[in-house]
């Protein structure tokens, strides 16, 4: 008997009042999945069997396909016999014939078979029902095509018969943080009965807001909100189910992604559910409407000189903020942490101020293809051409419009290096990546949704050269091990700096109504006058990023020998400071703008202090197109009266100025350790401001310098390192 049909037919979840239909090309789409075809060469390289089963294994060797040789075949014992070989042992384990004592790990590691029974890992499909999906007829309706149903523990004693079918996730995904969260309601009853409202100990409270038929959540990281293919007790709507029995409906109305956090609601009576959906399906429409009507009154009161009561107000991040109106049925607010790199000749500051300028400047559009696989693909435009297809190909491509707005930047908080403290507890909780090169700093974000793509704000975050902490599919972090546990764990080890910080909508009324298709009255949810507004004031981040926040500015000293690193993120305003009055200077130049320009007033070309300093690379256009002056200039903070390296250049700036030069530029900086006793000049490092300098042009400008008569004798080699990993 072939296992063609079985291997891709779709997939049925049951699970409570819940049913998830998951279709082979949802399922293929995952990491670690894969259906084999009657055209695999390689079957048999991957398949086992006994006198008991055939078992064939997916590539990955994450699932295995099962079918059962002999009639009687005792559940475990099929289990065991498929894929024993990666799972523990049963034999050591008490349990009773209903499996009531079987608990599972609160680690990833290796399960029994009764553990992947408890977990859902187990799908079963009769012979009758294969025989049916093997013989059908082309033409026969879809819907009677038959699905494999998910096992429970209760399946454990199930006598199992020659040529049905198993599939077993015998290598998981695991979920194991819904253990360190308390899922129960407040004013939900303990196990000893008693009726206080505190939490379990030490465990997080998950239900933030309880309404007339919903809960909002805080959904920690790293937990599905729906059962997965591999695992239906290791997410949100399971966990509220069995933490909350006098609950008889728990629904999920919306989704976030597995890796992000934040606010969630959850309907516990069916008409808010389909109330809620209601709000989901035109809250996009009616988002755009208002932002229309809000740009418009913006106008309107930079236009007016006459009336001084008139203002607006942003409402973002704030629980006491006064209702939408009434168009507004929903508002998302998402808050993330992004990378801020040194991309395309900017700065980390220049990078900064580029997203700091779409705070609030319109709409950020994309166009998102479709497409199952991730990572998604974002455009700015929809392209009329595809490479390597022909015209009809791309014209049947299908581009949905992604639109977001930028609701607020946070200052700039600098990553010396990759090893510093701050890095190292962003990336450390990552099991499978680490911050990616060319990261300077990161900042926080706020974000506004106008449409719910997948991947949106990720994506849209990327294609603007933002990529988020941790996010390895977009660029916020890059693989560092190929481990065991990366394996088993695949895409959703990825501790995302994503959250949903901010949640409102209407409350509900609920009114009875005549419905014509049922034919009967039925309990329907209508907009009240009550506006439910739920705003999270940290994320898992903020703790991290508090202190490098609060120590901005502040500085340490160095000696020649030791190099204590500034937080520079007071140095955006300063370098901000003295770009706009570079940009000034140029905008005064004439046709005359060298009549007093002396070349013999220029400052020496390299200017080194003693010890590890800060140094800025600055660049002089001359009269003739090839005429071009270098300066390297470095110091103390006692000497340029400052720590920052705008400090640096502002002496050598002046200077070239009063030369008659205005066509300046510092190109970039670092650090130089300068001990004239050894002869030795190292450069490294790099500029939050300026930019990393160009370490080899550097070092040959102090070579060439020191080797003639002006260099006052001293006898001097200059090396450089252009690693991200010194500061």
């Amino acid at each position: 008997m072939t296992l063609s049909w079985v291997l891709k037919s779709s997939l049925s979840v049951r699970h409570g009042a819940h049913r998830l239909l998951i279709r082979h090309r949802h399922l293929s789409s995952q990491p670690g999945f894969y259906w084999p075809s009657n055209n695999d060469n390689d079957m048999s390289s991957r398949s086992i069997s006994t006198g008991q089963v055939e078992t064939t294994f997916s590539n990955e060797k994450f699932y295995s396909h099962v079918r059962i040789k002999q009639d009687g075949l005792n559940m475990l014992e099929a289990i065991d016999a498929s894929v024993g070989h990666v799972l523990m042992s049963d034999n050591n384990k008490e349990t009773d014939d209903d499996g009531d004592s079987v608990s599972l790990p609160t680690r990833v590691q290796k399960l029994t078979p009764r553990q992947l029974l408890l977990l859902g890992s187990v799908w079963y499909m009769p012979r009758a029902e294969v025989d049916h999906n093997n013989n059908r007829s082309p033409d026969e309706p879809h819907s009677l095509i038959y699905k494999p149903q998910r096992l429970s523990g209760t399946n454990h004693t199930m006598s199992l018969q020659a040529g049905d079918y198993l599939r077993i996730h015998h290598t998981p995904r695991r979920f194991t943080r819904v253990y360190e969260q308390d899922w129960r309601e407040y004013n939900d009853k303990s196990s000893s009965g008693d009726t206080d409202n505190s939490h379990q100990k030490g465990k997080n409270p998950r239900i933030v807001r309880t309404g007339n038929g919903f809960y909002v959540i805080d959904k920690p990281p790293l937990v599905p909100v729906h059962a997965t293919v591999d695992n239906c007790l290791e997410n949100v709507a399971h966990q509220l189910e069995f933490h909350n029995p006098h609950q008889d409906y728990v629904a999920t109305t919306q989704r976030i992604d597995i890796n992000t956090s934040g606010l969630l609601v959850v309907a516990t009576k069916p008409e808010f559910a389909a109330y809620f959906s209601s709000l989901l399906r035109r809250k996009t429409k009616n988002t755009l409407k208002q932002q229309e009507k809000e740009q418009q009154l913006q106008d309107k009161l930079v236009n007016s000189t006459t009336d001084e009561n008139v203002s607006l107000s942003n409402s973002t991040n704030s629980t006491t903020s006064p209702p939408p109106p009434r168009g507004a049925n929903i508002e998302k607010q998402y808050k993330c942490l992004v990378c801020i790199q040194e991309t395309n000749g900017l700065s980390a500051i220049d990078s900064w101020q580029t997203l700091k300028n779409l705070q609030d400047s319109g709409v950020v559009r994309h166009y998102l293809e479709a497409s199952e696989r991730a990572p998604k693909r974002f455009e700015v435009d929809i392209p009329e051409k595809i490479e390597g297809e022909d015209n009809d190909e791309s014209a049947d491509r299908k581009w949905y419009e992604c639109l977001l707005q930028v609701k607020r930047v946070s200052p700039l908080i600098p990553i010396p290096t990759p090893d510093c403290q701050l890095a190292q507890s962003l990336w450390a909780q990552q099991v499978t990546t680490s911050m990616p090169k060319g990261t300077r700093a990161v900042c926080e974000v706020d974000i506004q949704l106008l449409t719910g793509r997948t991947h949106q704000i990720r994506g849209q975050l990327a294609k603007l050269g933002y990529p988020i902490v941790g996010d390895e599919q977009y660029g916020g972090a890059i693989p560092k091990t190929d481990s065991d546990e990366a394996g088993i764990m695949g895409e959703f080890t990825q501790l995302l700096a994503l959250q949903c910080c901010h949640l409102g909508f209407w409350d509900a009324d609920y009114k009875t109504v005549w419905n014509n298709k049922r034919k009967r009255d039925i309990l329907q949810g209508h907009p009240s006058d009550r506006w439910i507004s739920v705003t999270l004031d940290s994320a898992w981040w903020t703790e991290y990023i508090e202190p490098a926040t609060g120590a901005a500015g502040e500085s340490s000293s160095t000696d020649t020998t030791t190099t204590i690193t500034t937080t520079s993120a007071a140095d955006v305003e300063l370098v901000q400071q003295q770009k706009e009055k570079q940009r000034l200077s140029l905008s005064t130049i004439d046709d005359d703008e060298f009549a007093n320009a002396r070349v013999d007033l220029l400052p020496p070309t390299v200017r080194l202090s003693p010890g590890a300093n800060k140094y800025v690379l600055i660049k002089v256009d001359g009269k003739k197109d090839d005429e071009v002056y270098w300066f390297v200039v470095s110091a103390s903070p006692g000497e340029c009266g400052g720590p920052y390296h705008v400090n640096v250049a502002a002496d050598t700036l002046e200077w070239i100025q009063a030369a008659g030069f205005k066509r300046i530029t510092v190109t970039g900086g670092g650090r130089i350790d300068f001990n004239p006793d050894s002869g030795r000049a190292h450069v490294h490092g790099f500029s939050y401001g300026f930019g990393k300098g160009d370490h080899a042009k550097v070092a040959e400008l102090i070579d060439a310098y020191y080797k003639e008569e002006n260099g006052n004798g001293v006898n001097l080699k200059a090396s450089f390192d252009d690693s991200d990993r010194l500061y």
